[in-house]
């Protein structure tokens, strides 16, 4: 298996410290909910951009990140931003291209595993970007939000979703077809290829769409969800999944089988609900 090439960049936090950058990435940062415990960050991207609240500060980043940032609904509060973005960055493919990246926000929702205690929202957004596979094409971005759902794993308890929309898109592999955009959701929805079937949906999409490797060949693209759900090869298998996919990798517990994906990495660290387990983080690139 070839992961995607890797390149190193700079740590935003110790600008002496050169990290590996892989998608999904991997240098600590402090929990936001508890300043003692530090965590592992897989997620992100390099390149600098301005920071929103200070546009004299130059950033690194289009995606995951560390540093403080004033509150949008209360600016006399400064919060760790932990994902995402603000103002135009350069395209990483075409360096003279400016993107606008749209993606991570903030206000106060409740912890989904500890109702009494009120955690920071940091994810969605909305205004429109530039297709970066059709630079005259502008689509709309629909990316957060925040409302109840059942949990997958014990459907008497309701969890705070904090990820998703739903309205129609154009596919960006095929303009002339309008799929649906269910980024992030709220408890089961209909699976859109099986229409009986019920499927419990946090984060991602169903649709097919052409393998960026193979365009020849039609995926199934399921960004993300929150613990088990059924494997789209094989209905009876249940499998863990906490963000990505296409081509194929290795499935995590078992090094023969082999699964699809594209989005995703390898490298372990602690599950939201139960700290005891050690679950694989998933994003990221490995082609076979």
């Amino acid at each position: 298996m070839t992961a995607v090439v890797r390149t190193t960049f700079t740590d935003i936090t110790a600008p002496s410290r050169t990290l590996q950058h892989l998608h999904g990435h991997y240098s600590t940062f402090t929990d936001i909910t508890a300043p003692s415990r530090t965590l592992q960050h897989l997620h992100g991207h390099y390149s600098t951009f301005t920071d929103i609240t200070a546009p004299s500060r130059t950033l690194q980043h289009p995606h995951g990140h560390y540093n403080t940032f004033t509150d949008i609904t209360t600016p006399s509060r400064t919060l760790q931003h932990l994902h995402g973005h603000n103002n135009p960055f350069t395209d990483i493919t075409t360096p003279s291209r400016t993107l606008q990246l749209l993606h991570g926000h903030y206000n106060t929702f409740t912890d989904i595993t500890t109702l009494s205690r009120t955690l920071q929202h940091l994810h969605r957004h909305y205004s429109t970007f530039t297709d970066i596979t059709e630079p005259s094409r502008t689509l709309q971005p629909l990316h957060g939000h925040n409302n109840t759902f059942t949990d997958i794993t014990t459907p008497s308890r309701t969890l705070q979703h904090l990820h998703g929309h739903y309205n129609s898109f154009t596919d960006i592999t095929t303009p002339s077809r309008t799929s649906q955009h269910l980024h992030g959701h709220y408890n089961t929805f209909t699976d859109i290829t099986t229409l009986p079937r019920t499927l419990q949906h946090i984060h991602g999409h169903y649709n097919t769409f052409t393998d960026i490797t193979a365009p020849s060949r039609t995926l199934q693209h399921l960004h993300g969800h929150y613990s088990t759900f059924t494997d789209i090869t094989t209905p009876s298998r249940t499998l863990q999944h906490l963000h990505g996919h296409y081509n194929t990798f290795t499935d995590i517990p078992t090094p023969s089988r082999t699964f699809q994906h594209l989005h995703g990495h390898y490298n372990t660290f602690t599950d939201i609900t139960t700290p005891s387990p050690t679950l694989k983080h998933l994003h990221g690139h490995f082609l076979v």
